[in-house]
């Protein structure tokens, strides 16, 4: 899924930030920070890698598994559930804040 959305912005050479924690890509128009949680063995981790200064950046973050990083991300405009099992994926796209409905807004038409 972030692959995916990443590539909407015209980026490619996507990686899986799993044992980086964070990827960043660029463009003319935005800069988006992907982020994943699940290898890490305390939230204080993300605060050695910067997430403070990611956050307040004006750029987007995508972060995977942010259950895991309790305490050091603060909150999130939408939140995206998948589940399911074989080749059946249900998504649930919830938005949080009033930018995050906006942000949904836009995004259905």
């Amino acid at each position: 899924l972030a692959q995916s959305f990443i590539g909407h912005f015209g980026l490619d050479k996507v990686k899986s930030p799993t044992y980086t924690l964070v990827e960043s890509y660029q463009n003319e128009s935005i800069d988006i920070h992907h982020f994943d949680c699940y290898r890490l063995s305390d939230p204080e981790e993300l605060e050695y890698i910067g997430i403070r200064e990611y956050l307040r950046s004006k750029s987007l973050q995508l972060i995977e598994w942010p259950e895991l990083g309790k305490g050091a991300i603060a909150h999130s405009d939408l939140s995206i559930n998948i589940s399911g099992n074989g080749d059946i994926r249900t998504v649930n796209i919830m938005s949080q804040t009033k930018v995050g409905k906006l942000i949904l807004e836009c995004a259905i038409g």
